[in-house]
């Protein structure tokens, strides 16, 4: 005999009660026993499949922020080809409505309020749909199939009453999982701010979602103006985002030392590190970042062949281009050899070749030492107004003031002629002679391009001159 309700108890359809036991009663245990989201639901499909012939069920729910609807669970088969579009077409409406709706195999049903819904024709199979809601709001729906006689009066009002525990349980569950990203996010941040001085920027999909001081002071923007950027890129100057672009494509992007660019035209170098999160359902990154401008004022000159490095070119070229400004516009004609143009500015990129052949053969010391080879060759046949420095890796540069196209042109082949003929410097190991290809760029008037131009003209120069070096199995011995 049934144990006797309560006068609160929901009402329980007669037909599911034999035996003592009742689906309802049944998914209630499972409510209070589950540890989990599907756990639970995968129960109750198996809780309600005998009593009521449920041959599949969904859940659906609206995804954060956008709240369109997708399939958070799924269990059983449908023989329809179109099964996923009925179950998204029925939530769709039911989240809309707020009302179930029973279909018959013919696909029809009339609808509360006049109309008619048709879905077409699926023999031996009807469907159900039903909200999912908590809170009073409506944020999703359970679609259920069966055979024909599957859904009548009272298996509606037990599938209303489970579609109620549903939407309790899915409430938790997010719930729960807004939880642990929280605690995620926090251990996270606990760890990116051990160093006070470390900018921390939450990036999701719509942009910046949270800022910490040190963000807004080395990127010179307010918390509030940081969430109008849609991506970190939007951040950096032009020159700078296919690097970072290529670092953030890879599964675990490496730190990358990049620039900001300041509100008043103005950088500020950073070593930026990017790594994925979930931050309130969403998908997100944490960008920390850490200020290299002092390091890098400190740092001008190339440790291995003590010339002098990035920094040092890129404020130099600034340097010339103002001098050469003031030159044309001040009528400052000095007496120079035909080959120099006054105002002009070139700049070279000279690559080392098969440096990697002679770390390979030599070891690492080895390498440097190629490397110190072509920069005393390069240094003695330049002159003192040529500004000779170090890029990294294989790369060299030479600034060229008052010298146009011909005058580059030729200077570059004086210095591949002089690195291919260069010996070892004073008390250093012979490591053969290296080779080298040259890049360059020319303006005959500041105007013309800026820094960040010529240097790009320069690496696309160089990376067609490349070609141009006779292969070779390493450096010449």
């Amino acid at each position: 005999m049934a144990p006797p309700e309560s006068p609160s108890s929901p009402r329980i359809p007669t037909p599911f009660r034999a035996g003592g036991r009742d689906p309802l009663r049944t998914v209630v245990q499972l409510a209070l026993e589950s540890r989990g989201l599907e756990p639970f639901l995968a129960a109750v499909h198996e809780a309600l499949a005998g009593p009521l012939g449920v041959t599949s069920a969904a859940l659906l729910v609206g995804q954060v922020p956008t709240g369109v609807l997708s399939p958070r669970f799924v269990a059983g088969d449908v023989p329809v080809y179109d099964a996923a579009e009925r179950r998204l077409a029925l939530a769709e409406r039911v989240v809309t409505g707020g009302c179930a709706i029973r279909l018959t195999p013919e696909g029809a049903q009339t609808l509360a309020g006049g109309g008619t819904l048709f879905l077409g024709p699926t023999p031996g199979v009807s469907w159900l749909a039903l909200p999912v809601s908590a809170d009073g709001s409506r944020f999703g729906a359970v679609v259920l199939t069966g055979g024909e006689d599957s859904f009548d009066e009272d298996a509606t009002e037990l599938v209303r009453l489970t579609a109620g525990l549903v939407g309790l349980a899915v409430q938790r569950s997010r719930a729960e999982e807004e939880l642990r990203e929280d605690r995620n996010l926090q251990l996270a941040l606990v760890q990116a701010l051990s160093d006070a001085n470390q900018g921390i920027l939450v990036l999701g999909a719509a942009g910046v979602l949270w800022a910490n001081e040190a963000a807004a002071r080395l990127t010179g923007y307010t918390s509030t103006q940081l969430a109008r950027f849609g991506s970190i890129l939007d951040l950096l100057p032009a020159e700078e985002r296919p690097k970072v672009s290529r670092a953030l494509r890879e599964e675990t992007p490496p730190a990358v030392q990049t620039a900001f660019h300041l509100p008043g035209g103005s950088r500020r170098d950073v070593l930026l590190a990017i790594r994925p999160m979930r931050f309130r359902g969403q998908k997100a990154q944490l960008a920390t970042f850490d200020d290299l401008t002092p390091a890098l004022s400190r740092t001008k000159t190339d440790p291995v062949t003590a010339l002098p490095n990035r920094a040092a070119l890129a404020e130099t070229a600034e340097r010339e281009w103002r001098r050469a400004h003031r030159q044309l516009h001040e009528g400052e004609r000095p007496g120079v050899p035909s080959l120099r143009e006054p105002g002009a500015l070139s700049l070279l990129l000279l690559e080392v070749q098969d440096l990697a052949a002679a770390a390979e053969r030599y070891g690492p010391e080895g390498a440097e030492t190629l490397l110190r080879h072509a920069a005393e060759a390069m240094r003695t046949c330049l002159r003192t107004s040529d500004f000779l420095g170090r890029l990294d890796g294989p790369q060299f540069f030479a600034l060229l003031p008052d010298t146009g196209a011909e005058g580059a042109r030729r200077t570059a082949a004086r210095l591949a002629e002089a690195v291919a003929a260069a010996g070892p410097p004073e008390d250093e190991p012979a490591v053969g002679t290296p080779r080298v290809a040259i890049g360059t760029a020319s303006a005959s008037r500041p105007e013309e391009a800026t820094y960040e131009e010529l240097l790009a003209r320069a690496e696309s120069d160089l990376a067609a001159t490349r070609t141009a070096v006779p292969p070779g199995e390493g450096p010449a011995a």
